[in-house]
């Protein structure tokens, strides 16, 4: 829901975002964003978007969740980590603080807080950041 959500802001071409999808590899004719895992045959730059937990949050009438997402950025260890550095920050500046009401579906979000970039390169010489987002949703009553 939410992963999806993100995903969608991401590749927006009416967002903000739009500009740090154009920096994006292409997979299968879309910007290289993917949520869930990353295809071994994906372009780089990539984004994933993974929800990774969170915690009850609601009130008498609606029930509700502070999500924890991962949103990563890997790039080619092939090429200089410098343009990855880049789009973490311009992608985190876009996220901390996003509307993501125009995304979702049967929810709606109260507060959406990104962390900034951590550096997470992987064991195998990929160059990559992690941004945390802590997304708090409500269910919207059934009318």
């Amino acid at each position: 829901m939410i992963a999806e959500a993100i995903h969608a802001a991401i590749v927006d071409e009416e967002s903000d975002a739009a500009e740090v999808s154009d920096f994006l590899g292409v997979y299968e004719g879309a910007p290289a964003v993917f949520t869930g895992g990353l295809p071994d045959d994906a372009a780089f730059p990539a984004v994933v978007i993974n929800e990774v937990g969170g915690s009850d949050f609601g009130c008498r009438s609606n029930r509700g969740a502070a999500l924890n997402v991962d949103v990563q950025v890997f790039g080619n260890k092939s090429r200089s980590s410098a343009l990855i550095r880049y789009l973490a920050r311009e992608l985190w500046k876009l996220l901390n603080r996003l509307d993501l009401n125009p995304y979702l579906e049967g929810f709606t979000e109260c507060g959406c807080v990104a962390e900034p970039p951590a550096n997470t390169n992987d064991g195998f010489g990929f160059p990559g950041y992690t941004i945390r987002l802590r997304v708090t949703v409500l269910e919207l009553a059934a009318a």
